[in-house]
């Protein structure tokens, strides 16, 4: 292959490369959160993967970073409402950042 030639061809794989990420970035729409507190009603449910952990499946949910999220993962939900397939009504605080587990729901 000429020098030239591959020049050129190195231009253009290093532009597509750059230009990809920052294109696919701006399709997505971004809807922050107006509030970090959210209220909904949902049903508990005990999954038994990743070591068993209770979830609460939302009915209206939350719009976050371009998604409606109706899966709610409680870090302290109380033992009277540790039952799977119990209806609630909850006010929670979304907490998004700095947060990991090893349950690998979604």
């Amino acid at each position: 292959m000429p020098k030239k030639m591959h020049k050129y061809l190195t231009i253009m794989l290093v532009s597509i490369l750059l230009i990809t990420p920052l294109s696919m970035a701006s399709a997505v729409k971004i809807f922050p959160l107006k509030k970090r507190i959210i209220e909904d009603t949902g049903t508990v449910r005990y999954l038994k993967i990743e070591g068993g952990f209770f979830e609460i499946i939302g009915d209206k949910g939350t719009y976050f970073a371009g998604k409606l999220w109706k899966e709610y993962y409680p870090i302290n939900l109380p033992s009277k409402f540790k039952k799977d397939g119990l209806r609630v009504e909850f006010t929670a605080t979304i907490a998004y950042k700095g947060f990991v587990t090893i349950q690998m729901r979604g």
